[in-house]
């Protein structure tokens, strides 16, 4: 009978330490340990929620739709740009050609065509980042505004600054 009675008290201890989450599994520390604690209602030990945390986090970067578009215009910014220039044609109903940055620059060169001072083709190009008045812009010779054409031939490497400075005004 006391075999019993120590038995029954074991299965008790047992049960309870699970019912207050004080007895790990055997995957404990993994997201599957987690898991487990979740599904017998159980608190979770502290290596099992950092298990957890880890895995929703990395869940989260590769499904949240911002973060893997951020990555992907970072990995692949001629075709963005050829994509959203594209766009902006449309857009404008204007006379269009398709080009690619690299064919402007084979083009006409790294040679700022309004101030004759080479292009730094490494710097940044967008505004207000250290470095950008440098940067490649491509400039229309024609603006858009004025009727000019979005083609091969109406446009010319700049720096940044240069074309800023220029605007619509020739």
């Amino acid at each position: 009978m006391t075999t019993n009675g120590i038995c029954v008290i074991q299965a008790f201890n047992v049960v309870n330490a699970l019912r207050f989450g004080q007895m790990k599994y055997p995957n404990c520390g993994t997201y599957a340990g987690y898991r487990k604690h979740h599904n017998h209602k159980t608190k979770p030990c502290v290596e099992c929620l950092a298990a957890s945390s880890i895995y929703n986090r990395l869940r989260y970067q590769t499904n949240n739709r911002a973060h893997v578009t951020a990555k992907y215009r970072a990995s692949n910014l001629d075709v963005v740009r050829e994509r959203e220039r594209s766009k902006n044609r449309r857009r404008r109903a204007s006379i269009t050609n398709d080009y690619k940055e690299s064919q402007v620059i084979s083009t006409y060169g790294d040679v700022c065509y309004l101030c004759g001072l080479g292009i730094d083709l490494l710097a940044p190009r967008k505004c207000g980042v250290n470095g950008w008045e440098q940067g490649l812009h491509i400039d229309h010779v024609v603006p858009i505004a004025k009727g000019g054409s979005d083609t091969l031939q109406n446009v010319r490497p700049a720096h940044g600054l240069c074309n800023l400075r220029k605007w619509a005004n020739q």
